[in-house]
């Protein structure tokens, strides 16, 4: 069954819900399912009209709320596609990259593209609390959900703290290599976000255009005596990321007044 034979099985025009609800359902069935995968093209607008004797604002309200919730792109000039495999995850607690990738179906992975030791930036000695002089090993890795490219990831952390840390696996979990290796874990961690344009090396191995929108996280980790013993920037292209925040009233009124 092809994807307009689905949606005409799946949508009831005598049903009391929404036609453009039904169409958006129908469809987000098909993805969540794996009947489309990302970058697969949907049907044309004047495709999915003829099929279902819709108009085309029911199908244009049915795909901008599937844009809205992330799962389909429109891309001028080619039509609507499936969005590539995207990372959501909630700003309000400590996480692991590798079991945010596990826990969204997909299998995590790392490619090193280096590993030195050297001495650090100010910025960076500055957030771990070096003294002068003091080196760091700096390990820059592409992090992967099912082979898919989701961010670049530089961190810094103090070879004080981990001997041996150049023969160590760090193609897994960071965290979980020092946590394993030398009984250091996160308890928890500071994060700067800002929106950027990527400069040409992290576009290319990022597999995106030149000056496209991304997102720099800048963490510094620390452990359960708040001891910082990581610092990392994390490059991730903009349509592969997505975060959410958990926000509660907090000692404000919106009374009226006095």
């Amino acid at each position: 069954m092809d994807t307009l034979e689905a949606l005409v099985a799946a949508v009831d025009p005598t049903a009391a819900q929404p036609l453009y609800k039904q169409i958006a359902q129908a469809l987000r069935a098909l993805v969540t399912e794996g009947v489309l995968a990302p970058d697969d093209p949907l049907p044309t607008e004047k495709e999915i009209c003829r099929a279902l004797g819709v108009g085309r604002s029911t199908v244009r309200a049915a795909l901008s709320s599937l844009m809205d919730e992330g799962m389909v792109t429109r891309r001028a000039g080619k039509g609507t596609f499936v969005a590539p495999a995207t990372m959501r995850r909630t700003l309000n607690s400590l996480y692991d990259f590798s079991g945010v990738v596990r826990a969204a179906g997909m299998e995590p992975a790392n490619q090193v593209l280096s590993f030195s030791t050297g001495r650090p930036d100010q910025p960076v000695a500055d957030a771990l609390g070096l003294p002068a002089g003091e080196d760091v090993f700096r390990v820059e890795r592409l992090r992967m959900a099912d082979d898919v490219v989701m961010s670049l990831e530089t961190s810094y952390l103090p070879c004080r703290l981990f001997p041996g840390l150049a023969e160590a696996d760090v193609t897994g979990s960071l965290y979980a290599a020092l946590a394993g290796g030398w009984g250091v874990e996160a308890a928890q961690a500071t994060e700067i976000y800002e929106s950027v344009l990527l400069g040409r090396r992290e576009a290319e191995l990022l597999g995106r255009a030149y000056r496209s929108a991304a997102f720099r996280i800048t963490r510094t980790a620390a452990d359960g005596r708040g001891r910082p013993f990581e610092m990392s920037h994390v490059v991730a292209p903009g349509d592969h990321t997505r975060f959410s925040v958990h926000l509660k009233r907090d000692g404000v009124s919106w009374g009226p007044a006095e």
